[in-house]
């Protein structure tokens, strides 16, 4: 807070009020997809979710899930919870694969 000719001044971030950058989708989403690899996967839910909006909001609901991974192969899908988004990978359809962080 900043006074200025007797005037109070608040400045704000948005991202510290939770204001969503956009509505989670594709509009938020990578067009690449991200890697688990080490320890950057919290965890992994397989057969239970079966959109990237399941798998983006199960991040959400993780503190420490910064990023999501979503795949869907022969009726089987695949979510995994992630602290970060270091290495990139494609997907041979992009309909299958989604990835993107846990704050749209």
């Amino acid at each position: 807070m900043l006074s200025f000719y007797g005037l109070t001044l608040l400045a704000l971030n948005g991202n510290s009020l939770n204001v969503p950058k956009v509505d989670p989708g594709p509009l938020c989403w990578f067009q690449h997809v991200c890697l688990s690899e080490g320890d950057n996967k919290l965890d992994e839910v397989r057969d239970k979710l079966k959109t990237p909006m399941e798998c983006y909001n199960e991040c959400s609901k993780m503190t420490a899930c910064k990023f999501f991974t979503f795949r869907e192969l022969n009726s089987h899908t695949v979510c995994e919870l992630l602290t970060r988004c270091n290495n990139e990978g494609q997907c041979s359809d992009d309909q299958k694969c989604k990835s993107g962080p846990n704050d749209c």
